[in-house]
């Protein structure tokens, strides 16, 4: 049981003190979106506006819906190196960011 306790105690502060941060940069020649959890992943992806083809913003389930929040699907047109960065989650108001995203890719 003391074991238990320890791990429970350790995992709980970790949780705490570990910030795990996702970011998403929309610049006038790009996309970057960040990914940073301490001691486990430190990712950075770039999307061009030149390779994306489409932009899709995606709210599905209860919660995303009442509080607002969704997912950003970006279409590069079949590039298998940014698969990881397709889909951007937990996006605030994904409608906004995605009229946005075309805003720029039209001008």
């Amino acid at each position: 049981g003391l074991i238990l306790l320890l791990f429970a105690h350790h995992r709980f502060f970790h949780k705490i003190l570990s910030e795990h941060m996702e970011d998403v940069i929309i610049t006038t020649k790009r996309i970057i979106y960040l990914e940073a959890c301490i001691f486990f992943c430190d990712d950075t992806h770039e999307i061009p506006f030149e390779r994306i083809t489409g932009v899709e913003a995606r709210k599905h389930g209860i919660l995303p819906n009442l509080l607002g929040y969704g997912s950003i699907w970006i279409d590069t047109g079949g590039s298998t190196s940014l698969d990881v960065a397709r889909v951007i989650p937990r996006v605030p108001h994904p409608e906004k960011v995605v009229k946005d995203i075309l805003h720029v890719l039209e001008g």
